[in-house]
Parts: C-alpha cells; sequence; structure tokens
C-alpha cells in the first residue's frame, strides 16, 4: 500500500474542489478508522495546515499511524528547529515522529544560515526526535539544488498527470542512489483532476485542451478519473508514497478502490506522458487566480 493519508483538510479549507469544507471531527474519526481498515499506515500533516496537528493529538486512533510533519519557513534571524520540532510534537502528542521536512525549501538554497539549518535538521535525528529528515520542493531545480548539496533521507513533491515534471529517469535514478524515499503529492492537482467538468472555475479555460485530453483518456480506457490520476504515481516504482487527501469516509473508500484498479491498468508511460503540461499556470495551484 503506497498510500499515505494528508491531513490538511483536516486543519484547513482547502483545495479547489472541495465544497465540503474543513472536515469535522466526527468525519476524521471515520477518515482514520477506514484507512487503518485499508492498511494506510502513515498520516501527512505540517505545522501550516491550520489546527490539523492539534486535532491528531486529540484523536487516539491519529497514534496507531506513522507520521510525517513539516516545518513552516524559518526565519531569517531565528533559527530554532528542536524548538519549532517540539512545538508540533506537544500538539500531536508525541515523543517523535517518523518523518520531518522543510515545508520551505528555499530554507536549504537561499536562507544565509542554509548550513546551519540543515546541521540543526540532523541534530533532531540525534535527538530521537525523528527518523528521517528531508524537505518539500515544488521544482525540479530545487531539488538538485539541495540533494547535490546535503544528505536528505526523504522529499516529498508534486506529481501528477498535468504536471511530470520530477518523472525524469536520470533525476529519479539519482534519487534512488541516495537512498531518498520519495512521496507524492498533488497527485489530484488539489481536486482539479476530479472535478465535474461544469464545476470547473473559468481560470481553467485557456486550458481545455489539457482537461479534455485526460477526460478522453479515461473515457477510452473505461475508467474513472481518479483510477487514470493514481495510475501514473501507482505503477512508477521510484515513488514510495503517495499522499491523498480526503474530506470524507466515502471520498477514502472511493480514493482505495480506485487505488487497487490503478495498478492494473494497462498503460504505457508514454500515452501518459502525452497528458504532460509545461503551462506553469495550470500546473502551479499557487499561481491559479481564482474568484473566491
Amino acid at each position: 500500500m503506497k498510500l499515505a493519508l494528508g491531513t490538511v483538510q483536516f486543519g484547513l479549507d482547502y483545495g479547489v474542489s472541495n465544497d465540503l469544507g474543513q472536515v469535522s471531527p466526527k468525519e476524521i474519526e471515520e477518515i482514520l478508522a477506514t484507512a487503518l481498515s485499508y492498511g494506510i499506515k502513515t498520516l501527512d500533516s505540517a505545522a501550516a495546515y491550520g489546527t490539523s496537528e492539534l486535532i491528531l493529538g486529540k484523536n487516539n486512533l491519529s497514534q496507531e499511524f506513522t507520521l510525517v510533519t513539516k516545518i513552516p519557513a524559518i526565519e531569517r534571524k531565528q533559527i530554532e528547529l528542536t524548538k519549532l520540532l517540539k512545538q508540533s510534537l506537544t500538539k500531536l502528542k508525541r515523543n517523535k515522529v517518523q518523518t520531518v521536512l522543510l515545508h520551505n525549501a528555499d530554507d536549504l538554497i537561499t536562507h544565509p544560515k542554509r548550513d546551519e539549518i540543515y546541521q540543526q535538521l540532523v541534530n533532531l535525528k540525534k535527538l530521537n526526535l525523528t527518523d528521517k529528515i528531508g524537505v518539500s520542493v515544488y521544482s525540479p531545480t530545487q531539488l538538485e539544488q539541495i540533494i547535490e548539496k546535503y544528505a536528505i533521507d526523504t522529499v516529498q513533491l508534486p506529481i501528477n498527470l498535468f504536471d511530470q515534471r520530477f518523472l525524469k529517469k536520470n533525476l529519479l535514478e539519482k534519487l534512488q542512489r541516495n537512498n531518498i524515499t520519495v512521496h507524492a503529492r498533488s497527485v489530484f492537482l488539489q481536486g482539479l483532476l476530479l472535478m465535474d467538468q461544469a464545476s470547473i472555475p473559468d481560470y481553467f479555460q485557456p486550458y481545455q485542451v489539457q482537461l479534455q485530453a485526460f477526460y478522453q483518456l479515461a473515457k477510452q480506457l473505461n475508467c474513472n478519473k481518479i483510477t487514470l490520476a493514481l495510475a501514473l504515481v501507482v505503477q512508477n516504482p521510484f515513488i514510495n508514497n503517495i499522499v491523498i487527501g480526503c474530506c470524507s469516509k466515502t471520498q477514502l473508500d472511493e480514493i482505495v478502490t480506485s487505488y487497487h484498479k490503478s495498478n492494473s491498468l494497462d498503460l504505457s508511460l508514454k500515452t501518459l506522458k502525452t497528458l504532460a503540461s509545461e503551462e506553469l499556470n495550470l500546473i502551479i495551484p499557487s499561481l491559479w487566480c481564482l474568484d473566491d
């Protein structure tokens, strides 16, 4: 089971396709219980995910999972990673987490004290506050710059049918040689790939060709959109974990069913590559200009 459960929706009203808002504590309980029943063993959280860490700490079921959390962007003058992580651990009611990531990749690229930040990351392992350290990145350039200089255990990066920038064989092989675990996020592009065509915001009108190609391929393969979206990452041997978010038990049920179907979907990499886009205003959600 490669699926890991993202928890941003537990602490924030998040996602372009999310019309349910922040998930209620009762629904979170059902989602966590269902995830465990399916063999999902990892939760992905962050200090920046609103009340997510606090909510997980209050839920006894969350203690059954291994946990990834992320340290927020480091201020220029104040570098106290141990203090920041301990704040998260207090909320999570844990003594340690499996993996700690820097949420802002530039903390290891442009920050004037980046070497000190890295040494403090390493120290978190020595203090037995975490087993693995790493970073969340947004571009292949960021990833290349970091792994050339620093030894990390884990990287989290965006991969989906439209955003295939990281799926370069030489880059993936380099990560494998360095024993870096790969966590794929944004596999549904914040839910855009799962939306009904009639509900898609006007912002995406210029990208109808890409969207229609995706819908057409799903129709051709006689599968739903979730199954096709997951196939790209499920069938890739270099990807260790797939972080997915959901707002209800029903959504999780559907994702897991589609996950198993995607594993046996008869697809060539060449076919999937035809959906890749270089349009940054499509593939990078932070660039989207959506009406409230």
